[in-house]
């Protein structure tokens, strides 16, 4: 069997114009009841104290990425940097795809929202394609939301998230967040929500601590 190449993607601040793709991810992976709207986004979007992150293939080719600029997530969401921390994995194979070939462009294959209040960071928000699950882009998306919260003087990360999603609560305590508080029916009747908090450090032992994610390197 062939093996599929191997395949990179970009972390990057979203922009407006994102915003079509945000909503494609958002109906991919939210029923109705529990999507955000495209004011929400909207809002996410233009906050001052928001992160917006994308996961993104298809800029790869604008821009070689400057390691020497480790202030690469420094910008405000509504401001994207021409390069950011590249994640390279090994592409698994779509539906319908010849064996070894390259996945077809799919458009963002992942977002993160942040908001930074005071010494506090709250993860509002992350959606990554079905078909992309489980490759590390939620992992590298939340790493990367942590390097920024961390460079601008944030010492906790908080998140809620349902009880029973097993791959979200995985995600969250392989990157270092603990149970803070559970909040009944939360989401709906028998739908709890567990409140979660993690310590953040210094931006430079931060970037250190995740692989790389805050300066610029390679992940393999």
């Amino acid at each position: 069997m062939i093996e599929p190449a191997a395949d990179e993607v970009l972390i990057r601040h979203a922009e407006l114009v994102d915003l079509d793709a945000i909503l494609t991810l958002e109906v991919s992976g939210f029923d109705i009841a529990s999507r955000w709207s495209a004011e929400s986004w909207t809002a996410e979007l233009a906050g001052a104290d928001r992160c917006v992150l994308v996961a993104d293939r298809r800029r790869l080719s604008l821009s070689k990425p400057d390691w020497s600029d480790p202030d690469w997530l420094s910008q405000g969401s509504r401001q994207a940097r021409p390069t950011g921390a590249l994640v390279s994995r090994q592409a698994r194979p779509t539906a319908g795809a010849e064996s070894g070939s390259r996945p077809a462009e799919v458009g963002l294959l992942g977002v993160a929202t942040f908001q930074l209040v005071a010494d506090t960071a709250d993860l509002h928000r992350v959606v990554v394609a079905p078909d992309q699950r489980g490759r590390g882009i939620g992992g590298a998306l939340v790493e990367a939301g942590i390097t920024w919260a961390a460079e601008r003087h944030g010492q906790r990360m908080l998140l809620e998230v349902e009880h029973d999603n097993e791959a979200a609560l995985g995600l969250y305590r392989r990157l270092g967040f603990l149970e803070l508080a559970r909040r009944k029916d939360y989401y709906g009747a028998g739908r709890h929500a567990l409140v979660m908090q993690r310590e953040l450090v210094r931006f430079d032992e931060t970037a250190a601590m995740n692989d790389g994610v805050g300066n610029g390197e390679l992940i393999r």
